[in-house]
């Protein structure tokens, strides 16, 4: 029997924090600041999760190898596993139309 995957530190990429600052104003402006802060509360939970879990989420190697994807709502997180961390690339709306250029300069910023 194998034992559980340890958990992986989050690191968030400048792109992942631009994005979750975008969405907190974009919530903010159109329901209210309370509501904004609610959702990005949530979503920081998701992240944890994501990096609690070790492997999570669904393989996304056409847009990047070894780009992963979980769903917060309607935002998807794409993230990738480096040796003992979960690197949040970034957090996009899904109607969102992705390239691979969507993903660069994934320098984290712990």
């Amino acid at each position: 029997m194998r034992g559980a995957i340890p958990a992986k530190a989050l690191i968030l990429t400048a792109n992942a924090r631009s994005d979750l600052k975008a969405i907190h104003e974009h919530i903010a402006d159109v329901a209210d600041r309370e509501t904004a802060r609610a959702f990005i509360t949530k979503l920081a939970v998701h992240l944890e999760r994501i990096a609690a879990t070790g492997h999570a989420g669904v393989p996304r190697d056409r847009i990047r190898p070894g780009l992963r994807l979980s769903v917060h709502g309607r935002y998807n997180i794409y993230f990738r596993i480096v040796g003992e961390e979960t690197v949040i690339s970034r957090i996009l709306h899904s109607a969102r139309l992705l390239t691979p250029t969507a993903f660069d300069e994934e320098n984290p910023q712990g």
